[in-house]
């Protein structure tokens, strides 16, 4: 996306990253010239660590900071025109068309960060360098290339995801010839490289904590964590765009970001009618949807030209394996801005249709529950009886899910108590949760009282490693009970 990252974003599970910064700049100061390059997807906090890392690490040292532009990417020698003038020395580059301006570029940089650094460590930090020309970046390496014990440190900071470097603001979405020729010089730097690592779900909640007050239990910690792929950025805002009451809902289906989801919708409103019709469908499909599916409910009999469009706006990817096409998402956040940008009745129809197009069973059945608006018995039993296979199976997760949603479209109180507990049940029989997500007030003394009727295959050991009792599941409608099966 475009959106930069916040400055002041939290530094959480960043020591190893803060370390090797660190190392870089001290290695700087005693004479090793070098070039470093921080690189990672929109988001994770890379712009954040380099100035932190400055702030405490190099408050001894001269740093000169310049930006590369998404509209200046084809500007030749625009970003070495920055650290030129920035110097305040009144030298002129040559003209971008001479046949050594690269060269004669370098030796200009070469000469000037010389002569600074007699009186203190440099440090040039050239942040969005993935917008930088190719130009300035080879003219940079041909001055440190000409350095030997020079106190010169250039820190480069980049994308590394391209599907986020489409011009959203154009017709035409893909990469332009200058952004992949930038791209191409930055790979060759990935030899000496700090990259930030994802959030851990740990991080995840101290994030929360820190930053909205909101105390996460794990699950929905781990849950969060895998829709943002732990980008501090994506979690911290989805943290303050949603209200508190999400994080007590059991797996809640999360939006994107409000300025991600514009971003994608901006992206997909360039698109064709089939290209849309087909990433929507996909949107519904969940995150991986096999190209034959997606077809179908796009209805599209020739889907290829919608494919190849989407994927030139960085909207799906597609793995074409022999008899076994794929089409994916770049990131979990790219699905959900499509689908939360699908008008409710037409998502509704949408999941109808896929539920007759799918052959998988569980798949079949959450689309179901998608596109029902009110109570169903008839469903929740469904689900009962398929939680229950589940369960023969030791699936204590696909159990927990599939029994929350069945008391949720349970028209009965009893049953949908009953159904509840048994999910709570299953949550900490997969060791997936310390407390239920929205129970009854008196959940405890319920499941105290029902436990004695329930017997089923023998549970997955508890935390401490010591095997649950035995108990049993109330048989599921039009299911036989299962005897002595084991999990």
């Amino acid at each position: 996306m475009n959106d930069r990252p916040e400055l002041r974003q939290s530094l959480i599970g960043r020591a190893g990253e803060i370390t090797a910064l660190a190392r870089a700049i001290s290695a700087a100061r005693s004479g090793s010239p070098g070039l470093l390059l921080v690189a990672g997807p929109a988001g994770i906090g890379k712009t954040a660590l380099v100035e932190h890392v400055l702030a405490r690490h190099a408050s001894d040292a001269g740093v000169r900071r310049v930006t590369g532009v998404a509209w200046e990417t084809g500007l030749p020698l625009g970003i070495a025109d920055q650290l030129v003038r920035g110097n305040g020395t009144g030298a002129a580059l040559p003209g971008p068309e001479a046949p050594q301006a690269v060269l004669d570029t370098g030796r200009l940089l070469h000469r000037q960060w010389t002569a600074r650094q007699e009186r203190e460590p440099l440090i040039v930090v050239v942040d969005d360098a993935h917008w930088a020309d190719v130009e300035s970046l080879r003219a940079i390496r041909s001055a440190l290339r000409r350095m030997s014990t020079e106190r010169v440190l250039v820190v480069l900071i980049a994308r590394d995801e391209p599907y986020e470097l489409h011009e959203v603001h154009s017709g035409k979405p893909e990469l332009s010839r200058p952004v992949l020729a930038t791209l191409e010089f930055l790979d060759g730097c990935g030899d000496n490289a700090v990259r930030p690592a994802p959030l851990t779900p740990q991080h995840v909640r101290t994030l929360a904590r820190e930053t909205t007050g909101v105390a996460l239990d794990l699950p929905a910690a781990r849950h969060l964590c895998r829709h943002t792929r732990g980008n501090p950025r994506h979690t911290a805002r989805l943290l303050r765009e949603l209200p508190c009451e999400t994080w007590q809902e059991w797996r809640p289906e999360l939006p994107a970001p409000a300025r991600y989801a514009t971003a994608v919708r901006h992206r997909l409103a360039c698109c064709d009618a089939s290209a849309r019709a087909l990433v929507e469908a996909c949107a519904v499909l969940g995150e991986e949807a096999s190209m034959t599916e997606a077809a179908a409910l796009a209805g599209l009999d020739a889907p290829l030209p919608a494919v190849d469009e989407a994927q030139a706006a960085g909207l799906l990817a597609a793995t074409l394996d022999p008899g076994r096409p794929q089409l994916a998402f770049p990131h979990p956040l790219a699905r959900a801005a499509v689908l939360t940008g699908v008008e409710l009745t037409v998502r509704t129809e949408l999941h109808r249709r896929a539920a007759e197009i799918t052959q998988d069973r569980a798949r079949q059945l959450g689309h179901r529950v998608a596109a029902v608006t009110k109570a169903d018995e008839t469903l929740a039993d469904e689900l009962d009886a398929y939680a229950a296979e589940r369960a023969s199976a030791g699936e204590w997760h696909a159990v927990a899910d599939t029994l929350v949603l069945a008391s949720r479209l349970s028209t009965r109180r009893g049953e949908r108590e009953e159904r509840l507990l048994r999910a709570i049940d299953a949550m900490i029989g997969g060791a997936t949760c310390r407390r239920p997500p929205r129970s009854p007030p008196n959940w405890r003394a319920s499941r105290r009282a029902r436990c004695a009727t329930w017997s089923s295959p023998t549970w997955p050991s508890c935390a401490a490693g010591r095997p649950r009792p035995r108990r049993s599941w109330p048989t599921p409608v039009g299911t036989a009970r299962r005897s002595g099966s084991r999990s």
